[in-house]
């Protein structure tokens, strides 16, 4: 199951770590309870470190470096709402009719594309292995959806996108299918392993935003998620689409 990086935070500053760790994890959790997100230099500065210790302390958590794990907290802190309360509620009462209808109007827009569900369906039913990639937006739906297909599917596996794919590379084989969710920026890795595997003939499977989705060559079925809009109501639309996707997929299979 998906564990959050304020829980792996948290039991820094809970453990026996090295004092200059404990110190980056309550800055970090300090500021991520104020919807703060500093870049490298400015958390190295702010805890008298150098940006090579930040660099250390992020691999020990299991990234590649700050930056990933500087996205991972974005992303968590947008899945879990931990943002300004009062200017989301705002946001949300004034602009509950409208939300709602753009809501109908993607799952319109997903309903649509009914062929493509259908080889969505019919390609996992007949699959004996399954490998799910995400860009960093969508790792907690991503994780969510891969617990769910593992209800009704042998094998499903999640991989992680490193700068250094080519391991990933080489366990997937041929017959292997492989689904792609993307959306968001920073996906230059993530397409990179979608075209080297195309060029494998290996089978792909994707959900991706109107905008990722035009950087794509054709896979073997292609589902677009349509949404548009402010920032704060993309992002949880979004994730409501990809729910709903996966739902209709899971419900029949």
């Amino acid at each position: 199951m998906f564990k959050s990086v304020r829980e792996v935070l948290k039991q820094v500053e809970n453990s026996k770590n090295q004092e200059v760790h404990k110190q980056i994890a309550i800055k970090i959790l300090q500021n991520f309870d104020q919807n703060i997100f500093l870049k490298q230099k400015e958390l190295a500065d702010s805890c008298f470190v150098s940006e090579s210790t930040v660099t250390l302390f992020s691999k020990s958590l299991g990234y590649d470096g700050y930056r990933e794990l500087y996205l991972r907290l974005k992303i968590e802190s947008e899945y879990y709402n931990i943002k300004n309360d009062e200017k989301n509620s705002q946001s949300f009462q004034g602009n509950l009719k409208s939300i709602r209808n753009e809501m109908n109007q993607i799952f319109d827009f997903i309903d649509n594309q009914n062929e493509d569900l259908k080889i969505f369906i019919k390609e996992i039913k007949n699959s004996q292995s399954i490998h799910l990639f995400s860009s960093y937006e969508q790792v907690i739906n991503a994780q969510n959806i891969c617990d769910n297909l593992k209800r009704v599917c042998n094998h499903v596996s999640l991989e992680q996108i490193r700068h250094n794919h080519s391991k990933v590379l080489q366990s997937i084989n041929k017959p292997d299918l492989v689904i792609f969710i993307i959306s968001g920026i920073d996906n230059e890795t993530i397409i990179q392993i979608y075209h080297n595997l195309l060029a494998q003939g290996v089978r792909t499977l994707v959900v991706a935003s109107t905008s990722q989705a035009a950087k794509l060559i054709k896979p073997l079925a292609l589902i677009e998620l349509g949404t548009r809009g402010q920032e704060y109501v993309m992002s949880n639309i979004r994730n409501i689409a990809i729910e709903y996707i996966f739902s209709k997929i899971i419900l029949n299979i």
